[in-house]
């Protein structure tokens, strides 16, 4: 006699086992679209004529906030 509980989890664990296949495979595809990103917008924005200045600017600024905070949440 088969227990009912082991039928109902078997296609939840091959649905989560396809969900967690899908997710590795989506964020590998954001990787890579960033790491190439990363090259090709710099390049793209001085042959529009941005100078290297305003490129660190615009590049550093996501970076500003967590060195702000990093200090003085390591001290706390």
């Amino acid at each position: 006699m088969k227990d009912s509980k082991s039928d109902a989890q078997q296609p939840a664990g091959e649905e989560s086992a396809r969900n967690f296949r899908l997710a590795c495979v989506a964020l590998t595809f954001v990787f890579v679209i960033y790491s190439m990103l990363q090259v090709t917008v710099p390049v793209y924005a001085l042959s529009l004529g941005a100078s290297p200045l305003m490129l660190g600017v615009v590049f550093s600024a996501p970076f500003l906030l967590p060195l702000l905070f990093a200090i003085p949440m390591g001290g706390w």
